[in-house]
Order: C-alpha cells, then structure tokens, then sequence
C-alpha cells in the first residue's frame, strides 16, 4: 500500500465518497501528505525504472508480448511517480478512487474508472502539455495506444505470438534496441 493511500485513508477513515469529497486539508496535512507523496514517487520510479529494464531485457530475448505490458507499467508507473512529484494521488475510499493534491484546502475530487484509468486521466488532465503526451502515436493519443496494445496482449489473444514479433516492435528490432534507444531520446 503506498504511504498516501494509507495516509488518506487514516485521515478520512471510510466515510462515504460524497463526504470525503467535501473534505478539505489542514495545513498540516497537506504537509503530512506531501512528505508521504514524495516517498511514494521514489517507489514509483523504481518501479517504472526496473519494469522498464525487464521489457528491455526480454526484447533483447525476442520476446514482445511481455515487453509490450512491461513498457505499459513502466509508463503507468511513471505517471504516478510525476503526480506524486507534483503533489497529487490517487487513492481509494472502499472501492471508490478519488484524487488530492497536497495543498492547504484541497478537497478529494472523483475520478472514472479503476487505478489505471484514474492515474492516465488525471496526469493528462493535469499535464496536456507535457513531453509524454506530444505525439499522438497511429493517430491515437498515446496513452490510449499504450492502453491498447497492453488490453491486446492480455485480453485479446489466446496465445503469445513469439517468436513473431509483434508489428509494434518490428521496426524498433530490426532497427536494433541499443540504435533505436538513443534514437527515440534525442
């Protein structure tokens, strides 16, 4: 559990979300908050750091299908690593997310979905105009994509394809992983 779930749930105990959402911080826990949020956002990055190396590892292998839901939660946990950065989480009440910032007065607002919808939402909601989300990838927005390929693999196939490549990845391969790598950063 991370340490602003438990804050927050210590904080509001298990009121119903209507009223958790007419809640508004302290100063003081805002500041209890934030010193949670950072502690968080170290764990989260070394969460998308290793899941990212895992995809790297596995894609040097010829594998694509795990690589594709590794990069998923490397991106997923890199999100949550940037909002509790910026002073925001998500967590639950029951089975109800919302999201706070851990500012003076902040109030938890309602978010759609479970975790994963809720934690792409709310840092494209708060972020429109960050790197991650400069380039739409097939037309699409790029978290929708990642989305996509991710609920393929999991959901949609009956099988793994390896060894065939998934076509996502083929001219990442074929390009080689240590070109294409430092290609994409610069």
């Amino acid at each position: 559990m991370s340490k602003a779930q438990d804050y927050m749930s210590r904080l509001i105990g298990q009121v119903p979300s209507n009223v958790a959402t007419s809640r508004a911080l302290s100063t003081s826990e805002a500041t209890a908050l934030a010193i949670c949020l950072q502690a968080d956002a170290q764990d989260y990055h070394y969460s998308a750091v290793l899941t990212f190396g895992q995809a790297l590892q596995s894609l040097q292998n010829g594998a694509t299908t795990w690589p594709t839901i590794n990069c998923y939660y490397s991106v997923f946990f890199s999100l949550r690593a940037l909002l509790a950065r910026q002073g925001g989480a998500v967590f639950y009440l029951g089975t109800k997310p919302l999201y706070v910032t851990s500012t003076p007065g902040s109030c938890p607002t309602k978010c759609a979905g479970q975790t994963h919808k809720a934690v792409l939402d709310e840092f494209s909601k708060r972020n429109q105009s960050h790197l991650l989300l400069s380039q739409e990838i097939d037309a699409t927005n790029p978290l929708e994509w990642l989305t996509e390929r991710r609920e393929e693999v999991n959901y949609r196939r009956p099988r793994f394809p390896e060894p065939i490549l998934d076509k996502w990845f083929v001219r990442t391969m074929g390009n080689g992983l240590r070109k294409a790598l430092p290609a994409y950063i610069n």
